[in-house]
C-alpha cells in the first residue's frame, strides 16, 4: 500500500524540495512509495513544453495577488494551483520506466471512479488529452517527473478553486472557461452546497490505493 502523508497548504518552492529529498530517500529504500497530499497558496508552474507566453496576466497583478511562477521538470504545459485544490504527489520506484504511461492511465482511472461514484459527475478521460475532463472542461491534470526511475509531482483535482485565476494563463493551451471543479459542476444539481478539499481527500484514499495495486500487479 502507498504510505499517505497529508501537509495541509504548502508553499511550491517548499513541496519541490520535500520530493527531491523524498526521491532520494525511495532511492536508497529509506521510505516505502509515497503519497503527498496538499494544498499550494497560488501558484503558476511551466513544465518541459511550456511557453513564456502561456502567462497572459501582467506581473504587476500577478506580484499583487503574491503569485509565484516556477520552471518545472514534469510533463505538460502551463498551469496554476491554487487553495481549494487537492494535490497528490507520487513518490513510487518505477519497476519499469516504460510503464509511465500505464501509471498516468491508473491515476487517472482513480480520479475519473471518484467523480462517478462518489460525486455523481459524468467524468471522462480523452485520448491524446492527459487529464479528467467534464464534457469540454478540464477538472483534473495529470503529470509526472521521473528521476532515475523515481517519479515526483502527480495530479491536481479541482475541489473549490478560484477559477477566475485560469484567466492568468493559457492552461495547457487552452482558455479559462475550459476549466470546472467538483463545487461547479455540484451546484447546477445542488445550489449552495460546498464542499472541503480535507472531505475529498478522504474519498479517494481508497480509489490511488486500488489505483497503486493495479498499477504494482501489472509490473
Amino acid at each position: 500500500m502507498l504510505h499517505i502523508r497529508s501537509l495541509g497548504l504548502m508553499p511550491y518552492k517548499e513541496a519541490l524540495s520535500l520530493q527531491e529529498e523524498l526521491q532520494l530517500q525511495r532511492r536508497r529504500n529509506k521510505i516505502k512509495d509515497t503519497l503527498l497530499f496538499l494544498e499550494h497558496p497560488a501558484v503558476i508552474t511551466q513544465g518541459r513544453r511550456a511557453s513564456p507566453q502561456d502567462i497572459v496576466a501582467p506581473q504587476a497583478t500577478l506580484a499583487q495577488e503574491g503569485v509565484e511562477i516556477h520552471r518545472i521538470s514534469r510533463g505538460g504545459e502551463t498551469t496554476y494551483h491554487g487553495p481549494g485544490q487537492l494535490i497528490g504527489y507520487l513518490i513510487i520506484r518505477l519497476v519499469q520506466i516504460r510503464r509511465v504511461a500505464a501509471l498516468v492511465h491508473e491515476i487517472e482511472e482513480a480520479l475519473r471512479a471518484l467523480l462517478m461514484q462518489e460525486y455523481v459527475i459524468e467524468a471522462q478521460l480523452r485520448q491524446h488529452r492527459p487529464g479528467v475532463w467534464i464534457g469540454g472542461r478540464k477538472i483534473a491534470a495529470v503529470g509526472l517527473a521521473i528521476q532515475q526511475g523515481i517519479t515526483s509531482h502527480g495530479f491536481s483535482l479541482n475541489v473549490a478553486p478560484n477559477l477566475s485565476h485560469y484567466r492568468w494563463i493559457v492552461a495547457c493551451g487552452m482558455s479559462a472557461d475550459r476549466y470546472t471543479s467538483i463545487a461547479n459542476e455540484m451546484a447546477t444539481v445542488h445550489p449552495g452546497h460546498s464542499i472541503a478539499v480535507a472531505e475529498v481527500q478522504q474519498a479517494i484514499v481508497p480509489y490511488l490505493q486500488r489505483m497503486y495495486r493495479n498499477y504494482s500487479n501489472s509490473n
